[in-house]
């Protein structure tokens, strides 16, 4: 019969089913896989200076990272700029880089133009 005395706190602990190594960060919408940043992704940082949400910054790797997933408008400026193709544009990005590019031919209208 088997004692329950015998075991310690730690057996009954589950192992992570994702070691912290292999995790994948948060990527920005629309970013390839870690194998494809790792071929694309020169570490340029254009996507986190475009980023209008600030949520983007570069890992140690100089990969983008999503911090703030909550805060992404999911506009597609990072996958815009980005020259490489290491982000690329989804539906959700597409409709919201249509949406503020509209915004933005809006804005740069001068008075008394058609």
């Amino acid at each position: 019969m088997l004692r329950t005395d015998d075991h310690t706190p730690e057996d009954h602990i589950s192992p992570d089913p994702i070691p912290t190594a292999r995790r994948r960060p948060p990527r920005p919408p629309g970013a390839r896989s870690e194998d494809g940043l790792a071929a694309r992704c020169t570490g340029c940082g254009d996507c986190v200076s475009v980023c209008p949400a600030s949520t983007l910054s570069l890992d140690p790797d100089g990969y983008p990272v999503l911090r703030g997933a909550d805060r992404c408008g999911h506009c597609g400026l990072c996958a815009d700029v980005c020259m490489f193709g290491a982000i690329e544009l989804t539906a959700r990005t597409r409709t919201g880089l249509a949406l503020v590019m509209a915004i933005e031919r809006g804005m740069s209208r001068h008075p008394g133009e058609g």
